[in-house]
């Protein structure tokens, strides 16, 4: 790859990156619209890490990318999780009203 399909792709991530910010930000309802908007963002650094490895010619981003993958994949599985038990015990995955459950 040569620096200007390089440059394509950090464009690319960094839309993705504030394509998942701006979920996150607006994901104040729902849960499961913040995980997914996280995922977005965890996916734009994975993208910019194998970019980065791939430009200097090293293997550091790739193994420090599928590292991510399964570390953030585990946290997703957790929050899934208690976002399962929570919406069983209260009828409601409502970020607003997670405050009010105690």
């Amino acid at each position: 790859m040569d620096l200007l399909q390089h440059n394509y792709v950090f464009i690319t991530s960094s839309i993705l990156f504030f394509i998942g910010f701006v979920g996150m930000l607006k994901s104040s309802r729902s849960f499961f619209n913040f995980i997914l908007s996280s995922m977005i963002v965890i996916n734009s650094i994975i993208i910019n890490l194998i970019a980065f490895s791939k430009y200097y010619d090293n293997y550091e981003g790739y193994v420090y990318s599928l590292v991510f993958m399964v570390l953030f994949s585990l946290i997703i599985v957790v929050g899934l999780i208690i976002f399962k038990n929570y919406n069983d015990k209260f009828d409601s995955v409502k970020i607003y009203e997670i405050d009010n459950a105690k």
